[in-house]
């Protein structure tokens, strides 16, 4: 009889063995729970980590935000971490999330919410923590956490999770690069996170605030008073149409709806489109959220029209036409650098709307040199190049690692 194969579907070369199936009771020292941290004086110096430090999508725990305990720890050595140490998170909606403590400062404990498997060291931490990122893992989880009351999983239940496990020699492989992998995602968040905020700086000090004529930083060359007007001085106002009738799935124009223009400004697709229309936009309209619901954050957020002749304009969203003035871009940045004043306008209670009056109203201040506007419009789009470079490289990486956690583990469902 033919032996059945328990392999995954892509490996490294040089390895033909079949993997085992495992238990994490059996690749880990010991399950212990965590510190109650509520006690007497804290030392000044050690931390600790609670469930709410550890962030759901990349399973990194936020430095920042870990916490110094009301505590003496001076006898809890048994609670401090190291480097290798898999933590659980015990109960509630955080139930079944998993972290892999990596630094080597022994200045961290984990707290009562929390349990942590110490894995042998025969095993690879990176590639048992990547088999806790798995479809397996959340589906052992999903059941497990079944409870009455609040899910819930006890040491004793994530010591039973069972897996497929290659020999030492392969886990290093796939951990590594599977780490890698996790290191680039990193790396893309925090620059990521460093553009956007030096992004929101730089919007605030290179357009006048405060009652200013000027901002506080300009290109060299200009020193000319900005000018004052309202938006209906450079823009030419269209409010959009109902097509609720005429809305399909696929088709000749894109309906610019609600849903089209995110709270940064980019334009997502819609999935709405229709066959005919009397009016289309042309590139570089400026279109304008004109409805809102709950606590109006994307009132008046505007977006850029790409190209010619392929959207069309649904209800409550507006067009803002730019006139000969006002560059469109430079107007783009600067409505969505004064929304404070759009939320404000925002009448209703369930849902809120700004008017066509509210709208036109918006009182602001540009450059008369087209050259300054051309070189802060420039110096934005720029950023938000970047911007964009970091968020494809983000959903390629997790696309890749997505794949590589299928293709590169057995999985025993």
């Amino acid at each position: 009889m033919e032996e059945i194969k328990n392999v995954p579907e892509i490996r490294f070369g040089g390895f033909t063995d079949n993997w085992g199936i495992t238990q994490l009771n059996e690749v880990t020292e010991l399950f212990e729970y965590g510190l109650n941290a509520s006690a007497v004086e804290y030392d000044g110096v050690n931390k600790y980590i609670r469930i709410t430090d550890i962030d759901d999508k990349t399973n990194n725990f936020n430095q920042n935000a870990i916490t110094s305990p009301n505590t003496n720890l001076e006898f809890a050595e048994n609670f401090k971490l190291k480097e290798g140490d898999l933590l659980f998170a015990r109960t509630g909606a955080s139930v079944g999330k998993s972290y892999l403590y990596k630094n080597s400062d022994g200045l961290v404990y984990f707290a009562g919410f929390l349990i942590r498997a110490r894995l042998n060291s025969s095993n690879d931490f990176n590639f048992i923590f990547q088999k806790t990122l798995s479809n397996e893992y959340r589906k052992f989880v999903q059941i497990t956490s079944q409870r009455s009351g609040q899910p819930g999983i006890n040491a004793q239940e994530y010591s039973e999770f069972e897996f497929s496990i290659p020999k030492h020699t392969e886990q290093k492989r796939i951990g590594a690069l599977l780490f890698n992998i996790d290191s680039l995602v990193v790396n893309h968040n925090t620059q990521l996170k460093k553009l956007t905020n030096l992004k929101k700086a730089m919007l605030i000090k290179m357009f006048p605030q405060d009652g200013a004529s000027v901002p506080e930083i300009r290109f060299k060359g200009f020193d000319e008073v900005w000018e004052k007007c309202i938006l209906s001085d450079v823009t030419e106002y269209h409010n959009g149409k109902g097509y609720e009738s005429e809305q399909s799935t696929s088709g000749k124009y894109e309906l610019i709806n609600l849903n089209s223009i995110s709270i940064d400004g980019g334009l997502k697709p819609s999935g709405k489109f229709i066959n005919n229309a009397e009016l289309t936009l042309n590139k570089d309209d400026l279109v304008m959220i004109l409805s809102d619901v709950g606590h109006g954050d994307l009132l008046g957020r505007v977006a850029i029209i790409p190209e010619n002749n392929k959207y069309v304009l649904n209800q409550r969203v507006a067009l803002l036409r730019p006139e000969l003035e006002v560059l469109p871009l430079f107007l783009y940045y600067t409505i969505n650098v004064n929304q404070i004043y759009f939320k404000k306008q925002g009448a209703g209670m369930s849902q809120l709307n700004i008017s066509k009056s509210s709208v036109e109203d918006f009182e602001f201040l540009y450059p008369t040199i087209r050259e300054e506007q051309i070189k802060i419009s420039n110096y934005f789009k720029n950023f938000d190049n970047l911007i964009t470079n970091h968020k494809e490289q983000l959903k390629k990486l997790n696309q890749i690692k997505k794949a590589c956690l299928s293709k590169l583990f057995v999985s025993q469902d």
